[in-house]
């Protein structure tokens, strides 16, 4: 009896019949879909993933006899084969385990001390790190293909028959539209029924391009006319604004959203400012001067900068568990900075890393 899969994220997908993490499918434990609902994830209607359907997946894409049709299921089910499938027991929701030493040390604890800490330079205020976005706002997630699974013959419709459907369908949806605001939910769920994978895929790629710093429409057109209509027109719909005038063709749904973005900041957010180099300066002390067990390896001296080179596994454990909690600890005085939840912050997240360790 097998007890679970443990490996590196890069090996377990395979091993499982999932699909690469390079794959729009990025997580293998709930249904979280598309990357660009990374960060984004809906608390309250969050599911675990169905083993049920990762395994009918499977059988669908053994079955299946041309590499199209083993395509087109792996849009939808995110799956290939596995011979775990072949254990009526094994659920590939909780027993497919990305190993601790690459998902914890490798990913989680290096992505902190880089990218939230910031700790890569001696300077002590560095300039503020640009990000990608210039705002929030919360669109409605895509929809992720499985909901609409039993529409899959509809794949093999060609793109003029695939049109007249949508066309169809809109002369029915945009008068029920106009006439009642609260029917724009349904119009946006049968508009998702009537979606191939590029165009909810297309849906993600959208909400990365409103988001991002506008330097001149031009470009931000450019990008939106590689999405669908039926993309733009679910984005439209999600933003209330589709043209007055009834048009649904690609040009009047992307001039809607040009409109919209430009009632929008146009410049990248900010990230917070840090006094990291005064960190990282309490880290290399700390870890040159604070006396330790002969068998507790010290992570190199210059830690955070390239000259230390590429640290291990259990550097990036010695660290968390040891220098960096010390190091904050002893900057912290009264006089410093309001916003003390974010020193809670990395108490609780070296907490957790201890626990998970443990």
């Amino acid at each position: 009896m097998i007890g679970g899969a443990c490996l590196d994220l890069k090996a377990i997908r395979p091993v499982a019949g999932l699909l690469d993490i390079n794959s729009h499918h990025v997580c293998t434990s709930c249904n979280v879909f598309h990357q660009e609902s990374i960060l984004r994830t809906d608390h309250e209607s969050w599911e675990p993933a169905d083993d049920d359907y990762y395994s009918k997946g499977m059988q669908k894409w053994k079955e299946a006899e041309t590499l199209k049709e083993r395509e087109i299921i792996e849009h939808y089910y995110g799956t290939r084969y596995s011979p775990l499938e072949m254990l009526e027991y094994f659920k590939f929701s909780t027993m497919i385990i990305a190993e601790p030493m690459h998902a914890m040390y490798h990913r989680v604890l290096h992505l902190y001390f880089r990218e939230a800490l910031r700790l890569v330079t001696l300077d002590s205020i560095p300039p503020r790190y640009a990000s990608n976005i210039s705002f929030y706002h919360d669109f409605t997630h895509p929809p992720r293909p499985s909901n609409h699974v039993e529409a899959l013959p509809e794949q093999h419709l060609s793109d003029d028959d695939h049109l007249l459907r949508i066309s169809q369908l809109e002369d029915w949806l945009m008068p029920t539209m106009q006439n009642d605001i609260r029917a724009l939910d349904d119009v946006m769920e049968n508009i998702a029924r009537q979606m191939g994978y590029e165009s909810v895929v297309r849906v993600g790629h959208i909400h990365r391009f409103l988001h991002q710093p506008l330097d001149n429409e031009e470009q931000l057109e450019k990008n939106l006319e590689r999405a669908s209509r039926q993309a733009l027109t679910y984005v439209c719909l999600d933003l209330n604004r589709m043209p007055g005038d009834g048009a649904t063709d690609k040009d009047a749904l992307i001039a809607q959203l040009i409109r919209w973005r430009s009632t929008k900041p146009t410049e990248p957010l900010l990230g917070p400012e840090i006094h990291s180099g005064d960190i990282l300066k309490r880290i290399h002390s700390c870890i040159r001067e604070v006396v330790v067990p002969s068998w507790l390896a010290k992570p190199p001296f210059e830690t955070g900068l390239k000259r230390a080179g590429t640290l291990k596994a259990d550097n990036w454990r010695t660290l968390f568990s040891l220098y960096v909690p010390l190091a904050l600890l002893s900057l912290w005085k009264e006089t410093s900075p309001i916003q003390s939840h974010w020193n809670d912050g990395s108490y609780f997240f070296t907490t957790t890393h201890n626990i998970s360790k443990g």
